[in-house]
């Protein structure tokens, strides 16, 4: 095994990376071998901004007690247009306050001034060092090229005499990217005018502006960007993307970047309402994402000066977010520790078969794990594990895999829009492989969509085992077919919408009425729970089975009851009590036929008319051959329609 260095920013990848003064600069570029262990220089440590803000369960945005950043532009009003250029504001493409700048360049325009706006009144920016604004370009359908825009802070009122100048990178299509320029020194006294200028022929894109702010010295403990994360800094909390700036006000952001406009489903902080000290901290930012050519250990964390002491954090941000913040989708059985992903648009991490995550977070990404193919175990730590403002949580890919996915998360933290898919656990593909998610000790909260998303849109991954987990603020559990989720001592989310998906709810050490089945379609085709309000024998617990819909023997209820080992030619009875709540409630017991030598086809025992009192069914069998019997309880009825079982009895 051979150590490899590797420092985001001052690297260099002339370097061959096999000591701390040959360090690599990028992933990409590293040349290492099975089983070398790569070495990532931290990202800076957390600073307090040495004032307290208010961090509100359920909402969206952090308060500070004082700002300490500085409008520039709001873009809350048209900018004046050059000719080929059309200026108006968007209500419908804005990031911040209701409107964005709007800027749609015609092909007859070729280079110069775009556009500008008298900011009305001269700004004294001298006790700030940075700029930082959010930019979007659509209609191009592919990239716009670095160098193509230069964005101008002017000391006139009509954009044409720059004192500040920054020159733009590469923008994707559609995608808000959150831009940060430092000087390095005071910015003007007197900034009148903001413009944006065309360096080479853009072509004929929409440009979208937004929340332009002045910030303090990037060495300044109390420096806030668009680039920065906040967090208590307690008791492990996660840290937070944000979206916006304005004066006190700090909007979380999501992974959806993609979209025009904020989310009607933003991201939100979860925890406990307090007004306590805040912190920030800077990722790293790098133009686009890492990617791993072999299988190796990736070491993030390691410390500023020599690289000898792993005892920080590494948080990258990519500051092209259609980008993966680490692309393994070709390489097997590595592992990454002390790496947080930050605004990847596609995915924070990509992984082949075989990957393993120690302490890692995913931070405002489009989907945060995108499991390439299914056969990704994860052994459970104490490590921290957190997946916080991704429009998607877990997804799967092209192939079928190897085995099942298992993750111990801290927070699986959610957000999405009103017409894309926002899931904790999601298939991206049409195969279907039985493989099963495990996400334990995790607070899962946030997701939603209008396409019917929430906690699972199952394929691949068709069992979903959550445990000891928290769920909240979730619309719906799942959407598509023939599907099982288990709640294994989680909290109830109360509202089973599902489509034709099982949802097995099952507290441990708990109440017995807090244990629940779900079956059925939208909102639910019926409902398994534990129940006290008839029970054959005065103790423990009955099986109530609710319809909210019409549930016949053509698609009933039904739910494995009991496995029974059988021996060839010995007779077998199974016997249970069943109640009918109404006269519209069916039940019958059913032995599944052509499992069993002898049993080609199914057996079945129907609850007879009559009034409500406890029954007793009966199924008698004797196979010709060694095997397991199922043995199924199935009911239905009218809409409404309630039974309750009890007292299996095999013999």
């Amino acid at each position: 095994m051979t150590i490899r260095y590797l420092d985001l920013v001052n690297g260099n990848d002339a370097n061959d990376g096999t000591t701390f003064a040959l360090r690599k600069k990028t992933l990409n570029s590293a040349t290492y071998n099975s089983g070398d262990t790569v070495r990532v220089m931290a990202s800076p440590d957390p600073t307090s901004l040495g004032q307290s803000a208010t961090f509100t369960n359920g909402s969206d945005t952090i308060t500070l007690a004082s700002a300490v950043t500085a409008n520039i532009d709001t873009c809350e009003n048209a900018w004046t247009a050059s000719a080929n250029v059309t200026s108006t504001v968007s209500s419908s493409n804005f990031r911040e306050g209701t409107y964005a700048a709007n800027l749609g360049i015609a092909s007859a325009f070729t280079t110069g001034l775009i556009a500008y706006h008298d900011l009305g009144t001269a700004l004294d920016l001298s006790a700030y060092q940075q700029v930082s604004f959010l930019i979007r370009q659509s209609g191009m359908y592919g990239t716009l090229p670095a160098n193509t825009l230069s964005l101008r802070l002017c000391s006139d009122t009509a954009g044409a005499v720059p004192v500040h100048s920054f020159t733009l990178p590469l923008l994707g299509d559609g995608l808000w990217t959150a831009l940060v320029f430092d000087t390095a020194a005071a910015l003007g006294s007197s900034i009148q005018s903001i413009a944006l200028y065309a360096l080479l022929d853009p072509g004929y894109p929409t440009i979208a502006i937004d929340n332009v702010i002045a910030c303090t010295a990037a060495s300044d403990p109390d420096s806030l960007t668009h680039h920065s994360l906040i967090s208590k800094n307690t008791d492990g909390e996660p840290w937070m993307a944000i979206d916006s700036i304005n004066g006190t006000t700090i909007k979380l952001a999501g992974g959806y970047q993609a979209t025009a406009s904020r989310s009607p489903f933003a991201p939100k902080y979860w925890g406990a309402t307090a007004t306590q000290t805040i912190y920030k901290r800077e990722p790293i930012a790098v133009a686009t994402g890492q990617s791993v050519s072999n299988t190796c250990s990736i070491e993030g964390g390691w410390d500023r000066t020599a690289m000898t002491t792993q005892n920080g954090k590494t948080f990258v941000r990519v500051i092209n977010p259609s980008s993966t913040g680490i692309n393994a989708s070709t390489t097997s059985y590595g592992s990454i520790n002390n790496w947080y992903s930050v605004n990847s648009s596609t995915n924070g991490f990509t992984l082949n078969l075989g990957w393993t995550l120690g302490e890692v977070g995913l931070i405002a990404c489009g989907r945060a794990l995108y499991l390439y193919q299914t056969g990704w175990v994860e052994a459970f730590s104490d490590a921290l594990r957190y997946f916080v403002h991704c429009a998607v949580g877990i997804a799967t890919g092209s192939g079928a895999g190897q085995g099942d996915a298992r993750l111990r998360l801290r927070y699986l933290w959610g957000c999405s829009t009103s017409s894309t898919v926002g899931s904790a656990v999601q298939d991206d593909s049409s195969t279907t492989s039985n493989k099963t998610v495990t996400i334990a000790d995790c607070d899962i909260r946030n997701f939603f969509s209008a396409q019917g998303n929430s906690l699972a849109n199952l394929g691949i991954f068709n069992h979903v085992v959550l445990s000891h987990c928290t769920l909240g603020n979730l619309d719906r559990l799942a959407y598509t077919g023939a599907e099982t989720i288990d709640l294994i001592d989680s909290t109830d989310m109360g509202n089973f919408w599902a489509a034709n998906t099982v949802v097995r709810q099952t507290r441990i050490g708990g109440e017995p009425i807090q244990n629940r089945t779900a079956f059925g379609q939208y909102r639910g085709q019926g409902i398994v729970e534990s129940s006290t309000e008839q029970r054959h024998t005065a103790s423990d617990f009955s099986w109530k089975i609710y319809c909210p819909s019409n549930s016949p023997f053509t698609d009933p209820i039904s739910f494995l009851l009991a496995k029974i080992a059988c021996t060839a030619n010995e007779l077998r009875t199974v016997k249970l009590w069943v109640y009918r709540g109404d006269a519209n409630a069916i039940f019958r017991l059913r032995l599944k036929g052509g499992y069993l030598a002898g049993i080609d086809q199914d057996i079945t025992v129907v609850l007879p008319a009559g009034t409500a009192s406890w029954l007793h069914l009966a199924i008698e069998f004797t196979p010709t051959g060694q095997g397991v019997a199922e043995i199924f309880a199935e009911g239905g009825g009218g809409v409404g329609s309630t039974l309750w079982i009890d007292d299996l009895e095999v013999s």
